[in-house]
């Protein structure tokens, strides 16, 4: 630690000034920090005067209260009106990317830190950046804008001639200064002044700079003999990683300790922050995440501009979707939203709005006016009446006051955006009346910078930190997570419009920009004060692989630090916080429920005989209570059984009729695409051609020989016990001599095909000698066979069938008994079936658990808790 002070601040410490003083402000660079050394402090027993401890920004600010600030929006904005104005040859290709605008307004934000003026960068950066850096400047201060560095230099000026405020000054979190917080710092001078900095590469070249400001200064050295002990974590991966440390947080908190005691640092928000507050919440575990969430991303937000997105795109179904998935538009997760949305996509790509939405449709005039900035502000302002807000009421949860206080925040940042925007076009559009795509590309960018205030005042809570934010906390217990390399430490190239050669050559000229070196050697500052952050127990972990498997490297820092000890992560789940395990479910209705049974169902065909043997509880949620998925994507619609419809009726329109295949399939694409609202792509384009080679290739092959079609799309309907059999036959060939032949299409290829010859022979599929019973019974002629015919790919026949001449390739041959043996089988594992649907027995037994993939309810039936739960029950009955 480096301790810079005034010869009458005799301390070894800034806060020990403040707490000395009566009348002294403590400076911070971080409203986080600030709030977090009043907490701090307090609890060591003195007063503490709110305004006593704040960020440098705030304690000039009543210097500069009618200096206008610059945002890094405004930057942004600015630059983007410079790209798409007059776009330079070099940054022509990339003039529309966010993220060109983003490196731009970054790197003038930092050389106006530095007090670089655009005319010392001449030659060293390109010179399409040094005209766009001077451009704006120049507008800035035609319009009274300022920067954040221009307007400390002017708050400097003010407090030299003003009457000081405090008597002492302490500052400490900073491990380097700015030209203009130099300038801020030297109006102290004449009153103790303490000042600390943390040690870093840049510690020396700042001491240099207080010191020219006739500071003096002093090193003090760590104390090492109170360094924390360490441990290193090994996990599997991130989700065990967190687990482990939800793990010792409990641990901790079981041996005495406080959750404010502990604290989680991570290199950066993502991937962890999202991470740690699920797994958070799993353990209930009380945590405080000091990131700050931006307005961009809270739910009002998207909302609002979703209804702006809708109405420039004409009310396009898929964006009126988005509109209503929303939870403040009224229609979210309900019943009659989701009734809303499926018919939106059942009929999209079409536009317009329902009557439920007729409401937005004043919005849709928006699209064609021309207004002020400030007419459109007023008129975004009305958006705000769209929103149904939730119903406040006493004793909630905390996590439930926190979302309404975080509510309350996005409207006031929401009115406070339109404001900022209106404020920009005004001082800085070119024309006095713009469009709303116009103010709403403006409005997007102020929206992407602005964040939400923190709402999280909770104390006793796990603090989950960034390892700028550690730089000043002390805290018993640290974790840090996530050392791997190019995790923590990252990595930092060249600046790619600045280079390290042009920020030599300006550090010459008294401009400090930091190069890729000393941004790379910051990262190894950074790990050093978040380890010394630790006072007591310091964890570090890191994952061993990533999401998909693939083996991660642990950090280079881990190598350099003398870890006393090494651990696996244990294999942790959240107590379960039911008194008693709950009872498994029987898979049986009661009583009271099964004569409903009769009336939901009176009939039963043999896809849903076979969707029962499948599982019964996929029947019960599909064919007893009917229960329907989200319909298809537009581009998702023309699917494997669609094409199968297609392909059927093709040949049952061409047996009937023939006519030319292509126009007759031409024609039922047509009026298939019009139905179910396909739109017209290269994959539907692919999938018509494909459907035309296979039927071109099936009418081409040689028929069987020695039949005459009796029927096509032949229908039927039987008694079968309380239920009624019904179905339809696709073909019915009759042999002479023989008997009747069952010819089941499907648009299947010759492996599919082939695992459902074995699936029948298992007992698990009956269609096919159902169809043959039911086929004996309508024409009242002998079984000879059942076929299925596989038109996907080669035409491929396989089944069974008595011995007929000329078929000794086709399918399978055998006795006639065997066949009737097989038409048996079939029919009593139907009335099987039919008698389990009037017993009710429904419960999750899939017999095939790989199909549990394709089945629309596999999140309803948590088969695979089922046999957990059942052990749980026989050891409770024990």
């Amino acid at each position: 630690m480096i301790l810079f002070r005034s010869a009458e601040a005799l301390v070894d410490d800034p806060l020990e000034l403040y707490s000395r003083e009566p009348n002294c402000c403590l400076l911070t660079p971080t409203a986080t920090l600030a709030e977090h050394l009043r907490h701090a402090i307090a609890r060591q027993g003195v007063v503490v005067r709110p305004d006593s401890i704040v960020t440098l920004s705030r304690f000039v600010e009543p210097w500069v209260a009618d200096l206008y600030p610059a945002s890094k929006s405004t930057l942004r904005w600015l630059i983007r009106e410079e790209l798409r104005r007059e776009p330079p040859a070099e940054f022509r290709a990339l003039a529309d990317s966010p993220g060109l605008e983003t490196l731009l307004a970054s790197l003038l934000e930092e050389l106006s830190g530095a007090d670089c003026t655009p005319e010392l960068i001449e030659g060293l950066a390109p010179a399409s950046v040094q005209g766009i850096y001077a451009r704006l400047s120049s507008r800035l201060d035609e319009q009274g804008w300022y920067l954040r560095s221009r307007r400390l230099h002017l708050a400097a000026q003010r407090m030299r001639n003003a009457e000081p405020r405090f008597r002492a000054f302490a500052v400490t979190g900073f491990y380097s200064f700015t030209p203009s917080e130099c300038d801020v710092l030297e109006t102290f001078l004449g009153r103790p002044v303490a000042i600390r900095l943390e040690e870093s590469s840049f510690s020396v070249e700042t001491e240099g700079k207080l010191a020219g400001l006739g500071l003096l200064a002093r090193r003090q050295e760590e104390d090492r003999a109170q360094e924390a002990s360490s441990v290193l974590v090994a996990a599997p991966n991130m989700a065990l990683e967190a687990d482990e440390i939800a793990r010792r947080i409990l641990k901790e908190v079981a041996s005495g300790r406080r959750y404010r005691e502990l604290g989680v640092v991570l290199r950066r928000e993502r991937p962890y922050a999202p991470l740690l507050t699920t797994t958070f919440r799993r353990y209930q575990i009380p945590a405080r995440f000091y990131f700050q969430q931006k307005l961009r991303d809270h739910a009002v937000t998207r909302y609002l501009l979703s209804i702006l997105e809708a109405a420039e795109q004409g009310w396009n179904y898929e964006a009126l979707r988005r509109v209503l998935g929303s939870r403040y538009s009224g229609f979210g997760a309900s019943a009659r939203g989701d009734e809303l949305s499926n018919w939106l996509l059942r009929h999209a790509p079409a536009s317009g709005l329902p009557e439920a939405l007729r409401r937005l449709e004043r919005f849709t005039s928006w699209l064609h006016d021309v207004r002020t900035p400030e007419q459109w502000n007023e008129a975004l302002l009305s958006l705000l009446d769209e929103l149904v807000l939730p119903a406040t009421e006493d004793r909630v949860s905390h996590e439930q006051a926190l979302e309404w206080r975080n509510l309350a925040a996005a409207i006031r940042g929401w009115e406070q955006a339109l404001e900022e925007t209106a404020r920009l076009l005004s001082c800085f559009g070119s024309k006095d009346r713009v469009s709303l795509a116009e103010f709403r590309s403006c409005l997007e960018v102020v929206l992407a910078e602005a964040s939400l205030p923190a709402s999280d005042q909770r104390r006793d809570v796990v603090h989950v930190i960034d390892a700028y934010e550690a730089r000043q906390w002390r805290l018993p217990v640290i974790f840090i997570c996530g050392l791997t390399e190019r995790h923590f430490p990252q990595y930092h190239a060249e600046h790619p419009l600045l280079g390290d050669q042009a920020r030599f050559e300006l550090r010459k000229t008294g401009h400090t920009l930091r190069t890729s070196q000393e941004r790379q050697q910051e990262e190894s500052f950074l790990f050093q004060t978040a380890c010394r952050a630790a006072t007591e127990k310091l964890i570090l972990s890191y994952p061993e692989a990533n999401e998909r498997g693939e083996e991660l490297l642990r950090s280079l820092f881990l190598n350099r630090l003398l870890v006393r000890s090494a651990e696996r992560a244990v294999a942790v789940r959240p107590r379960v916080f039911w008194p008693a395990p709950p009872s498994p479910p029987s898979g049986r209705l009661c009583r009271e429920s099964l004569p409903l049974i009769r009336s939901a169902r009176t009939s039963l065909s043999p896809t849903s005989i076979e969707v029962f043997l499948q599982c019964p509880f996929q029947f019960f949620a599909s064919r007893l209570l009917r229960l329907e998925g989200p319909p298809p994507r537009p581009e998702e619609r023309l699917d494997h059984l669609l094409q199968g419809e297609i392909i059927h009726r093709a040949l049952a329109e061409f047996e009937r009729s023939p006519i030319f295949a292509e126009e007759l399939l031409t024609r039922l694409l047509e009026e298939t695409f019009e139905q179910h609202h396909i739109p017209a792509t290269c994959d539907t384009e692919q999938v018509r051609l494909a459907l035309t080679a296979n039927l071109k290739r099936f009418l081409q092959s040689a028929p069987l020989q020695g039949g005459r079609t009796l029927a096509v799309e032949r229908p039927f309907a039987f008694k079968f016990g309380a239920f009624r059999l019904q179905g339809k036959i696709d073909h019915v060939l009759e042999v002479p001599q023989r008997g009747i032949v069952v010819i089941d299409y499907k648009y299947s290829s010759r492996q599919k095909i082939r695992d459902r010859i074995r699936a029948t022979e298992r007992g698990e599929l009956v269609q096919g000698g159902l169809y043959l019973w039911a086929a004996q019974k309508l024409l009242q002629k002998r079984p000879a066979g059942i076929l299925y015919c596989g038109l996907k790919g080669e035409i491929s026949w396989q089944g069974w069938h008595i011995p007929i001449l000329g078929w000794q390739d086709v399918g399978e041959t055998l006795e006639a008994s065997s066949l009737g043996e097989r038409i048996q089988d079939a029919v009593q594992t139907a009335q099987a079936v039919a008698e389990r649907i009037l017993a009710g027995e429904f419960a999750p037994d899939p017999a095939d658990r790989r199909k549990c993939g394709l089945c629309d309810f596999r999140d309803v039936c948590r088969v695979e808790t089922l046999a957990a739960s059942r052990t749980l029950a026989a050891n409770a009955s024990l």
